[in-house]
């Protein structure tokens, strides 16, 4: 039988690695997230990025920007005290919020692997069928986005239940964490690593070939 842990997340220290990790990260992150936004605003607005291809590129600029700010409402400003009121105020003002946002650490995984690949693919068809694959994506592309985003939930089926969820017990922000629901999640999600990092890398060698053939 599994077993829960329930810990205050109001009590944790700052870890000075932590802290580093943090540093650095906002050194790359803040930048490459604001790039995002604008690639995807200028995208959105100039006509010459109006082919299915950037479409598709909108689509993986969008998941990416979603997947920076939900890292850290579900994971990253956990880690530090000075931030937990603004968890704390989340929580109060939209019980289960804060659970979600752990679950789409997961889902964001699959979706993200979903969008980046499909690039390949869409490059892929623009050499087997040059005549008729814009007319197809151009069609298409906003299902695929649904078929995702829907496909992305099925994985997490394999360990049913949230693997943390974040609630206030007698006015303290806490987390429960499904000790068994956690090893599954775990499991399923290195078996899709795996599968996923063959997939991209054998899409990048043919599509790499396909070019320089």
């Amino acid at each position: 039988m599994s077993s829960n842990k329930v810990s205050s997340m109001e009590d944790i220290k700052l870890d000075p690695i932590v802290q580093t990790l943090t540093i650095i990260q906002l050194t790359y992150g803040v930048p490459s997230v604001v790039l995002m936004i604008s690639f995807f605003i200028l995208m959105r607005r100039t006509q010459i990025y109006s082919n299915s291809f950037y479409r598709l590129v909108q689509l993986d600029l969008l998941t990416n920007i979603f997947l920076y700010f939900n890292t850290w409402l579900g994971i990253r400003m956990a880690m530090h005290p000075s931030l937990i009121f603004i968890l704390k105020f989340i929580e109060q003002s939209i019980p289960g919020f804060l659970t979600w946002c752990r679950y789409f650490t997961w889902w964001f995984m699959h979706i993200q692997f979903l969008t980046a690949s499909v690039l390949s693919v869409h490059r892929i068809t623009a050499i087997l069928s040059a005549a008729r694959y814009e007319k197809s994506w151009a069609r298409y592309y906003f299902v695929c986005g649904i078929l995702f985003a829907l496909y992305s939930f099925l994985p997490s089926l394999l360990w049913f239940g949230f693997t943390n969820e974040v609630v206030i017990l007698n006015g303290t922000l806490s987390i429960i964490k499904h000790s068994g629901t956690i090893v599954k999640a775990t499991n399923v999600t290195a078996i899709f690593s795996v599968i996923y990092f063959i997939v991209i890398f054998s899409l990048g060698v043919v599509t790499s070939c396909m070019f320089t053939s």
